[in-house]
């Protein structure tokens, strides 16, 4: 949307979300044991089901700066937010999905540390496992 100096213009309705609360703080120096960065147990119509990070030992961060300049971190402090929790799930995706899917799922990984000094993002040198734990099954990905 695109507005101009003394001039309004209507737009959809938006959803704003808040960081889920649960942090998760990872060392990124760890190189000998498996870490879990796990969000807040969500419930609605479709049961109960939490979001699970896997990082394998030895994997690493940087921030990527505004100019492209990485800056490696040792540690990372985590949240798990899903947007699609709750009667305004589908209002809060983040981007429109096309004619042909349905409703799905989303789940944002947020580092603290990405929001300072003003990093463009934060990038593991691993694969990150994601498992999704609901009431009666196990969902796993990779990030």
């Amino acid at each position: 949307m695109k507005g101009s100096a003394c001039d309004y213009a209507w737009t959809a309705d938006i959803v704003m979300l808040a960081p889920d609360p649960a942090v998760s703080e990872l060392d990124m120096l760890e190189t000998t044991s498996l870490q879990v960065a796990r969000g807040s147990v969500m419930t609605d119509h479709e049961g109960s089901r939490r979001e699970t990070l896997l990082v394998l030992p030895g994997t690493q961060a940087t921030l990527v700066m505004p100019d492209g300049a990485e800056q490696p971190v040792d540690a990372l402090r985590v949240h798990v937010t899903e947007y699609t929790v709750g009667e305004r799930g589908p209002d809060a995706m983040p981007a429109e999905l096309p004619p042909t899917t349905g409703y799905t799922y989303a789940v944002e990984y947020t580092a603290e540390e990405a929001a300072r000094p003003i990093p463009r993002r934060s990038n593991p040198n691993d694969p990150l496992t994601l498992v999704t734990m609901t009431d009666t099954t196990t969902v796993h990905g990779r990030l």
